[in-house]
């Protein structure tokens, strides 16, 4: 414990406000810090303390866990744990806590925003127009109504992309590696027959050790007319292969939420390859950033830790079986 025998959580500045007050309503002094903290920063702050609280960032490893010597349990504000040592956090006995279910319709939002905006050419538009060029034409510009949505990964958020593109009256195929019930009019397919049939193809698998979801090969198969949108995990599209097909004019479009070296803090310089690229739809890994989900997130995470620091139940983890 600290000096003042209280509990003590660490967050990162921008988890929302709601998980401070949650904490410190149960009795749990806060601290914050900044993304761009160095490892040594963070094990300082992490002194004395049974909580520590990250969005999709930073890395946390095995240096800055096995320091922490009271830390109880690391939540994640989001879905995504690849940033957690989790065989550290195995290790020193530290369960990892993540809000899986709150950021789908956030993240579905944006994925089928972003498919409007790829079909009808909106980002294009805008930037012709701030640039003082009118640029009406109805050139590869197209209607949702009637095209395909090919969904890899069809979990929590998988599912609820499928919803809303069946609500525009787009058709669905699904590929998941998992049984999955279908919901609505989605039908499975291989992943080589998804790839080859539909118009827009979005992934919510977030890649692994065995490579990227989508590589050379993938693309290869994929319509020359057809999209690629990411909003799981960089690692999850080979982004070199992408930017060659798009170079040879064999995919039509992107649209990309996830990079691999990522900017530490808001403002901070971006810099990518397919900047310039007026096909490529760029956001700044925004799928969950609403006010909404990032309340949820705060509700979700810091009561799922609280309830295993107060009673021992575990849920919401990653690393250690559900109570």
């Amino acid at each position: 414990m600290n000096e003042n025998n209280l509990a003590k959580a660490v967050l990162l500045e921008d988890i929302h406000p709601h998980a401070q007050d949650k904490f410190e309503q149960a009795g749990v002094a806060v601290e914050t810090f900044a993304k761009d903290a160095s490892d040594d920063e963070l094990i300082d702050k992490l002194q004395g303390a049974q909580f520590l609280g990250v969005r999709s960032g930073p890395t946390i490893g095995r240096a800055v866990i096995r320091a922490a010597n009271e830390l109880v349990g690391i939540g994640c504000y989001c879905v995504g744990t690849n940033h957690i040592d989790k065989v550290a956090a195995n290790e020193q006995g530290v369960t990892v806590f993540n809000a899986p279910f709150d950021n789908g319709q956030s993240v579905a939002q944006l994925v089928i925003g972003a498919t409007y905006s790829l079909l009808r050419r909106l980002h294009e538009h805008n930037a012709h127009l701030h640039a003082g060029t009118w640029s009406k034409t109805e050139v590869a510009s197209y209607e949702l109504t009637g095209k395909t949505m090919g969904i890899l990964g069809y979990g929590n958020i998988g599912q609820q992309v499928g919803d809303l593109a069946e609500a525009n009256g787009m058709n669905v195929l699904y590929y998941d590696n998992a049984e999955r019930q279908p919901r609505g009019i989605a039908m499975p397919r291989n992943k080589q027959a998804l790839l080859a049939q539909a118009d827009v193809v979005t992934v919510h698998i977030p890649g692994g050790l065995d490579g990227p979801v989508i590589g050379e090969k993938e693309l290869t198969i994929m319509k020359p007319n057809a999209y690629l949108i990411n909003a799981a995990r960089a690692e999850a599209v080979d982004y070199g292969a992408l930017a060659q097909q798009l170079r040879q004019n064999k995919l039509a479009g992107a649209a990309l939420d996830v990079f691999a070296d990522e900017p530490k803090k808001h403002g901070h310089r971006f810099v990518s390859e397919f900047q310039g690229d007026q096909r490529v739809l760029l956001t700044p890994h925004i799928g969950g950033s609403t006010l909404e989900a990032q309340r949820q997130a705060a509700e979700s995470v810091t009561g799922a830790m609280l309830d295993y620091w107060q009673t021992g139940r575990v849920r919401q983890a990653v690393n250690r079986v559900e109570k």
